[in-house]
């Protein structure tokens, strides 16, 4: 995204995180400066002085960016493994800020950081609350305040709301009405999840992350002599629905599937463990396999496959290897999990069944290798859905689009 927004003409810097690497790096266009907790193998600090100093740090990197780049506008991609307390910082900034939300951060991430956690939960263990109210009896938290933020609303000590109850029980507004025309959601699903956290967006834009079609294409593909042969890519944990796909298989190879299958994938160790056991035990024609990349590497399984099962039983954000497939010209069985429902309609550009109902994801298999024409026409309408509405071209354009306009809003102001 960055990469095309430069080729269009304009100007960026990058502040990203230090992942990957032993030391901070700094060029100029990108700093990798800030600190992860608790995501991709960076173990969780919640020692509360080793929590301060993590948040103070990229606190201290970000003003220090800000300060130096002068930017007319801040474009927040993601504090997903960033301490929340970053959402006080951002809003003390002069100038724009414009969130792209293309995963739960500002949902699950929020409700569990450990720092904001200790400051405005009600429901801590005896020791911290005496510790916290120490703190703030001595003066202390206004000092701490200063440097690494414990208040997401102005006044507000305690927010119990966002803390202690039930997701999806939080009052919108509860935390602060985010300004009109500065949001832009991957999902209609994670602009609901943003008012369930208590934020109450308006005027925002829904944006689905497109595919480059100029890589993931293909023509739709007629009968093969041989058996249909099915796929499955995604990340191999239990809300991959790759179990319910080995049921349905099998429930289809008894009313007299020849269907093959390939999972590809990687994943938790005992939970792929289960899927190869399932296998064994109902002498299953699947083939596991892995790729490099997943975003990148799965051409060629697309265009040696005959159906695509996107079986994903969880509030995905977004869809990224089912349309990849229709791309490529591949038909699609899609569960109606997650922002899946916004992207496949039943019968025009997919088959869909219940997530995790085994019995209709064997119907949609058993029609799709029996029904040559509707594996042609789905294959033809969703590769055609892909170019009109998930080009990455297009998408970028719309995204493009709505930071001009947040710039020039803060212009005319």
């Amino acid at each position: 995204m960055v990469r095309a927004l430069i080729a269009r003409g304009h100007e960026a810097f990058v502040l990203t995180s230090n992942y990957g690497l032993k030391e901070e790096q700094r060029s100029a266009e990108v700093e990798r400066r800030l600190r992860l907790n608790g995501v991709f193998g960076h173990e969780l600090v919640t020692d509360r002085a080793d929590l301060q100093a993590l948040e103070a740090h990229n606190r201290t990197v970000f003003r220090e960016v800000l300060q130096r780049t002068q930017p007319e506008l801040v474009y927040v991609w993601s504090l997903h493994g960033i301490g929340k307390s970053m959402l006080a910082s951002l809003g003390a900034a002069n100038c724009p800020i414009v969130f792209d939300i293309a995963d739960n951060w500002l949902d699950t991430g929020l409700r569990h950081d450990p720092w904001l956690r200790f400051w405005n939960s009600e429901s801590l263990p005896m020791a911290d609350t005496l510790v916290r109210r120490g703190l703030e009896l001595s003066g202390q938290r206004n000092r701490i305040d200063a440097e690494a933020p414990t208040r997401l609303r102005a006044g507000a000590d305690r927010l119990p709301e966002i803390f202690d109850r039930p997701r999806g029980s939080v009052a919108a507004r509860s935390i602060q009405n985010i300004p009109p025309g500065s949001v832009c959601f991957s999902s209609h699903l994670l602009r609901v999840a943003a008012e369930a956290a208590g934020f109450a967006p308006s005027d925002t834009l829904v944006v689905h992350p497109g595919v480059p079609t100029r890589h993931f294409t293909g023509s739709v593909k007629g009968p093969r002599p041989d058996a249909c042969r099915l796929l499955l890519a995604a990340e191999l944990v239990k809300g991959s629905g790759a179990h319910t796909a080995l049921e349905a298989l099998r429930l289809a190879r008894e009313q007299g599937s020849h269907c093959t299958l390939t999972i590809i994938g990687r994943g938790a160790s005992d939970y792929i463990a289960q899927l190869r056991s399932a296998v064994v035990r109902a002498k299953l024609p699947v083939e596991f396999s892995t790729v490099p990349d997943m975003n990148r590497d799965l051409l060629a399984a697309y265009r040696t496959h005959d159906v695509f099962l996107h079986a994903s039983e969880w509030d995905e954000p977004y869809v990224a290897t089912g349309l990849q497939a229709m791309a490529c010209g591949v038909p699609v069985i899609a569960s109606g999990a997650g922002a899946g429902a916004e992207v496949f309609s039943h019968g025009e550009t997919a088959l869909t069944y219940g997530a995790g109902n085994a019995s209709e994801l064997a119907g949609c298999i058993l029609r799709m290798e029996r029904d040559v024409q509707i594996r042609a026409v789905l294959a033809e309408a969703g590769r055609l859905l892909v170019e009109a509405h998930f080009d990455e071209g297009k998408v970028i354009e719309r995204v493009e689009a709505f930071l001009v306009a947040a710039a020039l809003a803060k212009t005319e102001v």
